[in-house]
């Protein structure tokens, strides 16, 4: 009893400082996280020496395969990082122990059989009653179909012409987008390009849409492009009215799209967005364009011809933050021809950040990758590339280095270099899966870059990145060999026996 009494005035006299100061969690980074995501928590306030359990929903323990506890230092204490991934379960939990200063820092792995929506994740200290909760969201990303024009006008066009015109297809999701497009059954209008995959936050693909006179009579004439995707579905008008063929031949000039968004950049920040220019002329096309003053907007093609019938000339359209001031700011793309003149409109706002910043590790640029492949072979794209920079003041320069963390599944994901350090800008890191290997199913996974600046990590460290790989089952094909047989009998000849094969050439 004395004894009791003695641990209780000593605990009472450690953690009476921290008493006075409610316990806290918090997450670093969005509190929307995947399946097959991470959750990074920082504890404060909590009495130093103890132990602290994580309840997910107050019902389940957060049990893990490994725990590194935290040492104390007097400048500052080391994470702990739960290397494998949280299952949950009723069984016996682990707990974590706070270090001398009362903070405790802990990555979690989200679960995929976790329940989409809104969760509670509480820290409670097993030798009181104090506790701390956070709330979480776990939201599955989606692609996302973006399509330009809805309309597709050719105008007048002259019998026995075949012009080309563009749509851009974009994905503006946080998933791998897969589409395909069809001519509605118009086979006057055909497609080239109808189909690809973009992944998250790639530049945006352009398919070529021709208008094939040559069989059809002068009169007006609408079909409607079908474009459907795991984004979601899109229609695009396209009319045309044909009119007889004229001596005297002439240019048209289009262009897709016809304003250019660069939502909000940094200064100093470059983006590059691109347009396509069309003629559904007769004549060979002569373009040219400038920017006006705007010499912060600058394209890789100033002038060009395009033939009657030819696929759109593309325009890569680059703005350059580094000179600007903070706001909106606007210009335009000016195209002149003898096919008439145009305009693409062209927006960016511009953000200053503060002269002075601490040493941040900043967002990765995706923040989701997905990958498709089938059975028994690697994707088509079986690799991605993102970025990740710094920004603030970084004597010396930071060293960025990946974990992979795989929540199903084993050996299929890596990413390269293994480090790099740099003094400003960002370091360009690789992506691969292998899934040759893989049964059909999703496979989900992430990689922490972590920052380290003079030996001490940099703000926003570590930035999460989610990987998700799904494998599809591979169709059985028939094949036969040969294709035909033949036999060469007369009347009362002996029948006559040819072999063929039969074979499942697919899955």
């Amino acid at each position: 009893m004395i004894l009791a009494v003695v641990c209780l005035i000593i605990v009472g006299t450690i953690g009476g400082l921290f008493f006075g100061l409610p316990p806290a969690i918090s997450i670093s980074g969005s509190s929307d996280v995947a399946p097959g995501g991470a959750l990074h928590l920082h504890g404060n306030n909590f009495v130093p020496g103890s132990s602290v359990t994580l309840m997910l929903d107050d019902a389940i323990p957060l049990a893990s395969y490994s725990y590194h506890q935290a040492v104390y230092s007097p400048a500052s204490s080391l994470p702990m990082s739960l290397s494998e991934q949280f299952t949950p379960t009723y069984a016996a939990h682990k707990t974590i122990t706070v270090s001398g200063n009362g903070t405790f820092d802990a990555t979690i792995p989200v679960s995929t059989s976790w329940s989409q929506g809104r969760h509670t994740i509480r820290a409670k200290e097993d030798i009181s009653s104090r506790s701390a909760v956070l709330h979480f969201n776990i939201n599955v990303p989606v692609a996302k179909l973006l399509a330009k024009p809805s309309d597709l006008d050719f105008g007048q066009i002259e019998q026995g012409s075949k012009p080309v015109m563009s749509v851009v297809v974009n994905n503006g999701g946080e998933r791998l987008l897969t589409w395909q497009a069809n001519n509605g059954g118009a086979t006057w209008l055909k497609l080239q390009l109808a189909s690809g995959n973009i992944p998250i936050g790639a530049t945006a693909q352009f398919m070529y849409a021709t208008a094939d006179t040559s069989q059809l009579k002068v009169g007006v004439y609408s079909a409607t492009l079908h474009i459907t995707s795991n984004g979601g579905n899109s229609l695009v008008n396209v009319k045309l009215e044909v009119v007889p063929a004229s001596p005297n031949p002439v240019a048209q000039i289009s262009v897709t799209p016809n304003s250019l968004d660069f939502g909000t950049l940094n200064v100093g920040q470059q983006l590059t967005k691109s347009v396509a220019v069309s003629n559904s002329g007769t004549l060979a096309l002569n373009w040219k364009a400038d920017s006006g003053n705007a010499n912060w907007v600058t394209f890789d093609t100033k002038s060009q011809t395009l033939q009657p019938g030819a696929l759109p000339n593309i325009v890569k359209v680059t703005v350059d933050t580094t000179n600007l001031t903070a706001g909106p700011q606007s210009a335009a793309l000016n195209i002149t021809s003898n096919g008439g003149n145009l305009q693409v409109s062209i927006k960016v706002v511009v953000n200053v950040p503060l002269t002075t910043q601490p040493c941040t590790l900043q967002a990765p640029s995706v923040a989701r990758m997905a990958f498709l492949a089938n059975q028994g072979s690697n994707p088509s794209l079986a690799s991605q590339s993102l970025t990740i920079g710094i920004s603030g003041t970084c004597p010396g320069g930071v060293t960025i280095t990946p974990t992979v963390t795989m929540a199903s599944g084993s050996s299929w994901l890596a990413v390269s270099p293994s480090a790099a350090t740099i003094t400003s800008g960002s370091a360009t890191f690789k992506v691969a899966v292998t899934s040759s290997a893989l049964a059909p199913a999703t496979y989900t996974g992430s990689i922490s870059f972590a920052g380290v600046n003079g030996g001490t990590a940099v703000s926003n460290s570590p930035q999460l990145v989610g990987i998700s790989l799904t494998v599809t089952e591979k169709p059985p094909v028939l094949a036969v060999n040969p294709s035909k047989l033949t036999f060469n009998l007369s009347n009362g000849d002996q029948s006559a026996t040819q072999p063929f094969q039969i074979a499942n050439t697919g899955g």
